[in-house]
C-alpha cells in the first residue's frame, strides 16, 4: 500500500471506480479520509462523513483491494445510518450491523471491480494481529472478527444474494 500522500490518490482512485466523477450524488455526501498515528489497528466513522484509519491499520493494508473493502465498509455504516453509539448489547456484539456494512461494502466491490477475497484475506490477518507486548490478538478484544471472517469467505466463494438470514 502507499503510504505519505500517495494513499490520497489510491482512495479517489476507490472512490471514483465506483462512483464515478460525482461521488456526492453517488453517496449523497463526500467522504472525506484521514490517517492518523496510532499503533493499534483501526478505522472509525466520525460524523457520518470522514472516515479515520489509523497508521497500524494501513500498515496492515495490503493491497488496493483491501483498502477499498475499508473505504466501503466505513461508507456503508454512514448509508445504513449506524452510529458508533448502537452497537454491543443491542445487537449481538455489534455483529448485525458489522454483516450489514460488510454486504454492502461486497456489493460495492463487486461493482467496482475488485478482489471479493481481499476482505477475508485482511480480517483473517487482523484476527490475527497481536497486540505489543500483551499477548492478546484483535479477535480476542473483538469478538465478532471470527464470525465476519467466515462470512466474508463465504460471499467470495458462493456470491450469495447477501441477505442478513
Amino acid at each position: 500500500m502507499p503510504e505519505g500522500p500517495a494513499w490520497r490518490q489510491t482512495c479517489k482512485t476507490i472512490l471514483h471506480k465506483l462512483a464515478g466523477d460525482d461521488i456526492v450524488a453517488y453517496f449523497g455526501f463526500l467522504p472525506s479520509l484521514e490517517i492518523y498515528q496510532n499503533s493499534l489497528p483501526e478505522v472509525s466513522l466520525h460524523s457520518n462523513t470522514h472516515i479515520r484509519i489509523s497508521s497500524a491499520m494501513l500498515k496492515q493494508i495490503t493491497t488496493e483491494d483491501e483498502l477499498a473493502f475499508i473505504v466501503f465498509h466505513e461508507i456503508s455504516h454512514s448509508l445504513l445510518g449506524h452510529n458508533s453509539y448502537e452497537t454491543s448489547s443491542k445487537d449481538n456484539f455489534g455483529l448485525d450491523i458489522e454483516r450489514e456494512a460488510d454486504q454492502m461494502a461486497f456489493r460495492f466491490m463487486k461493482s467496482a471491480g475488485y478482489n471479493l477475497s481481499a476482505p477475508h484475506h485482511l480480517i483473517k490477518r487482523l484476527g490475527e494481529y497481536e497486540f505489543e507486548n500483551t499477548g492478546l490478538t484483535v479477535a480476542e478484544l473483538h469478538p465478532t472478527l471470527l464470525k465476519r471472517q467466515s462470512l466474508l469467505q463465504s460471499y467470495a466463494s458462493e456470491e450469495p444474494r447477501l441477505t442478513s438470514s
